[in-house]
């Protein structure tokens, strides 16, 4: 055992220098650890007044809140790297040990060596090792000495310039500058040709006395086609090293690992092999005890590999080593701190592990950040699947940290099974940021590459696809987006609609004005390309769309989150992501960006009064200007522009009650639109989109309902009618469906109208009789026992209505808008009566069997009831078609009968 070693108490409570993901993993680590072994070792928590509901926090024994301490914030740009702020925590919550995990202070030699003077158990290597092998000076002389390849190198710390030229002759074309303490790919430079030294050397000097507050630098040989290769390592205090194969972190970008797996394809056995037995030399040599990565390069033109350096922590990537010999390095590391000998020879490799990492990062803008409060997330789960991550749903990832979301991580007999499996849960991952959006969309791309899935990429791969890449749209999946974005946009505009619609009812009992409900034109931009829909809602989740001169029909099934688009009999699950400035709608994980064409107008998100205007014409504005003031439900609201443009209209003036939707202000955005930079994508087509058969003819039947239920319906009501005729006439198969269809929309008109009549009713809820138009409005106000002191009569009538909108137990958002639609049809009770008497006439050519008469005897009953008095015309077309369908063939038989009779009479 190492001289000095504290050892980790049974009972210890120990402080966690890390937070989200990291902190999350050790604290389940302890759990598991105190419930397997019968230790009572507590965690505490550090964390910023952001991540207060984050679960590392809610998880954890005991918690200290940074801005708590007297030196919050301390000196550094995070709190996490201030030593002093850290000590003060540590010892405010008494904790007598601590572990760092992987970034912030985890490979901080001093750091480690305060803690050591404290008496308290750093739960990783000593600060001895640490800075032996975090120095890559030090621990590249070390390598030698221990037989572990080395590339060419400058042998010691470059002095200047002038040094630096000397060295890189000696060593050749290309070189590459590194910090001696950066980690994380920083404090490095490429130097290819003499000529880029001064700049690229004065560059990475720079950068290391900023990130390490000193200027060493060494140089060493470039390899310009390489793999990262790193052997994981837990050693004990005894001298026993254990490693566990090697992995393949070669898919970067800026030195940042995306992509890592074990064991790395098309490497021979025998040099995997050799590679670790390297690694526990240099372990060795270094007198280390806890987790660490060795590091190597390995040259695809010499086919060899070189020591790189050492990680003296615990990697981000350690779980896929953890999933391929099925061992838990975390509480390994508890274990050697613990002073246990640790021996894991015995644990084998199975199959094939493959990571990716889920970032807060918008590939398409250059992968800048992209945080926010997590909306929706739902881990994919299944055979051989593991989500590492420190979000939930309802958290929020701050800005302050890295992106990192979650480590999604797949393990298969096979390779290619692995990636299959890993490619599967990305698309099953459900996740929508607030404002923000993640690279599952660019790791899908990955995947799918012929490079990646061949394997044995160089670490350069990423940054050259990147430059050369053209994103090739999904036509199906834009497609998909495209209509599920305009049901979307439509649901917004309806929404709208539906507030003013509320408001009336509310205020004076009864809708002022209804709006003709033919649908809305909805415009999308995506890709560079304009699209223009007509689109309609036909009731039961199905809408009718027109893309210039095609009709096209799917069903949408709004969720809370998720949403569902049948489209061509296939499904696609749909999320819509709000992003600041666009509609990002992800087709089974497929992002494709929306943008909406508002005319330039800015509209009112509610009724509301106008505070005042903070604006004139012609004035110039920018994104996120407050333009108007509002005051809705005694709150103000502000309302933004949305882009930088100019003032060309005020359409209101202060004081003015307006009605949501109403337009406020026109901005003129074209010269903001012309700088938008098109992609050269092709327009995506609906051609290939057929609406036959049996789709023609629910198609049909949907267009001639949505007039007499208050959906919406096209310029002519009557056409729609015509149209299933001639459809029926042309398809004969169709020709005895379609009475029983007429019969129930005929139907439908009279459990609509009944609601609408001058009946009154006397109940002992109403101090007079209440006609069923007020019994309507008392229905529709009520939050609760809406049903409560109403008469069983109107109930009756009215659940005979609305069942033919949805089921009893429907929720009040479905019940009310339904209420609307209602509404909406008693409004076209016009058009209703014209298409009426063109179904009673036409009904009497049709097969109408005796089965039904009764019931439509009834219905035409009704019909008459309900016309006689406001329509005759549409009463004595009724009538007459009871006669000559049922009533002429009773007479008729009657007579029959009636003569048969009297001849037999007369023979006797």
């Amino acid at each position: 055992m190492q001289k000095d070693t504290i050892i980790l108490k049974d009972n210890a409570r120990i402080g966690i220098i890390n937070r989200g993901e990291a902190a999350l993993r050790f604290i389940r680590a302890v759990r598991e650890y105190n419930s397997f072994h019968g230790t009572e070792m507590q965690t505490v928590a550090f964390y910023i007044e952001a991540e207060e509901n984050a679960p590392f926090v809610k998880m954890a024994d005991d918690v200290l809140l940074l801005s708590d301490l007297s030196g919050y914030p301390g000196k550094q740009k995070s709190p996490y790297l201030d030593h002093e702020l850290m000590i003060q925590g540590i010892d405010k919550k008494n904790c007598d040990a601590i572990w760092v995990g992987w970034g912030f202070v985890s490979e901080d030699a001093p750091f480690a060596k305060e803690i050591e003077k404290k008496g308290i158990a750093f739960m990783g290597p000593s600060s001895k090792s640490m800075a032996l092998l975090g120095d890559k000076i030090q621990a590249k002389e070390l390598a030698d000495q221990a037989d572990v390849p080395i590339l060419p190198w400058s042998k010691r710390a470059v002095k200047d310039l002038e040094d630096a030229r000397k060295i890189s002759l000696e060593i050749g074309y290309p070189v590459i500058v590194k910090a001696s303490n950066a980690g994380g790919g920083r404090g490095i430079r490429f130097v290819r040709t003499a000529e880029e030294l001064a700049v690229q050397f004065k560059s990475a000097r720079e950068e290391t006395i900023r990130i390490t507050g000193n200027d060493i630098v060494f140089i060493e040989a470039l390899v310009e086609r390489g793999r990262h290769l790193e052997v994981q390592t837990l050693a004990d205090m005894y001298g026993m090293v254990n490693t566990f194969g090697v992995r393949d972190c070669s898919a970067q970008r800026k030195n940042q690992k995306i992509i890592e797996e074990t064991p790395p394809a098309g490497l021979p056995e025998e040099m995997l092999i050799e590679m670790q037995e390297a690694a526990k030399r240099l372990i060795l040599a270094a007198d280390y005890a806890g987790a660490g990565t060795v590091e190597y390069l390995y040259d695809l033109n010499r086919k060899e590999y070189y020591f790189m350096e050492v990680n003296t922590r615990l990697q981000v990537e350690h779980p896929i080593t953890e999933t391929l010999y099925g061992v838990d390095l975390v509480k390994g590391q508890i274990d050697v701190a613990r002073g246990k000998k640790v021996d894991l020879s015995d644990r084998k490799s199975f199959g094939a592990v493959i990571e990716v990492r889920l970032n807060a990062e918008d590939p398409d803008r250059d992968f800048s950040p992209a945080p926010g409060k997590v909306i929706l997330f739902k881990a994919p789960a299944g055979p051989g699947i593991r989500v590492d991550s420190g979000i939930e749903q309802g958290s929020t990832i701050p800005s302050e940290f890295d992106s990192m979301v979650a480590k999604i991580i797949a393990h298969a007999p096979s390779r290619a099974e692995a990636l299959a499996r890993l490619e599967q849960a990305l698309q099953a991952l459900k996740i929508n940021i607030h404002n923000g959006t993640t690279n599952r969309a660019f790791l899908l791309e990955l995947l799918n590459h012929e490079a990646i899935k061949k394997g044995g990429i160089h670490t350069g791969f990423v940054e050259e696809l990147l430059k050369t890449r053209q994103v090739l749209q999904q036509e199906d999946k834009t497609r998909a987006a495209l209509l599920a974005g305009a049901v979307e946009m439509y649901s917004k505009q309806f929404g709208t609609d539906y507030l003013n619609f509320e408001e009336e009812i509310s205020r004076i009992g009864h809708p002022r004005t209804m709006l003709s409900a033919t649908g809305y034109e909805i415009s999308l931009t995506s890709a560079g390309n304009n699209y223009k829909f007509q689109v309609r809602d036909m009731g039961g989740d199905n809408y009718h769309i027109r893309f210039e001169d095609k009709d096209l029909i799917c069903r949408y099934k709004k969720g809370e989150q998720e949403s569902l688009l049948i489209l061509d009999n296939k499904r696609y699950n749909i999320l819509m992501v709000n992003r600041a400035d666009m509609l990002q709608c992800e087709v089974d994980g497929y992002p494709v960006m929306l943008e909406s064409d508002s005319g330039g107008y800015v509209k009112s998100p509610s009724p509301a009064i106008v505070l005042s205007i903070n604006t004139k014409l012609g004035q110039k504005v920018k994104k996120g200007d407050i333009l108007i003031v509002l005051e809705a439900m005694k709150m103000e609201m502000l309302v933004e522009s949305p882009g930088d443009g100019i003032v060309s209209e005020i359409c209101i003036s202060q004081g003015a009650q307006i009605t949501a939707g109403q337009p406020l202000v026109m901005l003129d955005l074209k010269d903001q639109e012309e700088e938008v930079e098109t992609t050269g994508q092709d327009v995506v087509s609906f051609d290939k989109i057929q609406v036959e058969g049996e789709d023609k003819w629910k198609y049909l039947l949907r267009k001639l309902n949505a007039v007499f239920l208050g959906f919406d319906y096209g310029s002519s009501s009557l056409k729609a009618f015509r149209q299933l005729l001639d459809f029926t006439k042309a398809n004969a198969e169709y020709k005895t469906r379609l009475v029983p269809e007429l019969i129930r929309i005929m139907d439908s008109y009279t459990v609509v109208e009944q609601l609408f009549t001058n009946k009154e009713l006397l109940t002992n809820s109403f101090a007079r009789p209440m006609s069923y138009q007020e019994l309507l409005t008392h229905y529709f106000l009520r939050e609760k026992d809406r049903k409560k002191g109403l008469p069983q009569d109107f109930l009756d009538d009215l659940k005979s209505c609305t069942d033919f909108y949805h089921k009893e137990d429907a929720d009040k958002k479905i019940r009310s808008k339904a209420l609307y639609h209602i509404y909406q049809s008693h409004g076209r009770l016009n058009k209703k009566h014209d298409i009426l008497k063109q179904i009673l006439f036409a009904m009497e050519d049709l097969p109408v069997f005796q089965e039904i008469h009764t019931k439509l005897s009834a219905v035409i009953g009704r019909i008459v009831a309900l016309t006689q008095t406001i329509d005759p015309a549409t009463a004595d077309a009724a009538l007459y078609a009871r006669y000559k369908i049922i009533d002429a063939i009773t007479v008729a038989k009657i007579k029959k009968k009636t003569m048969k009779n009297t001849a037999a009479w007369v023979w006797k």
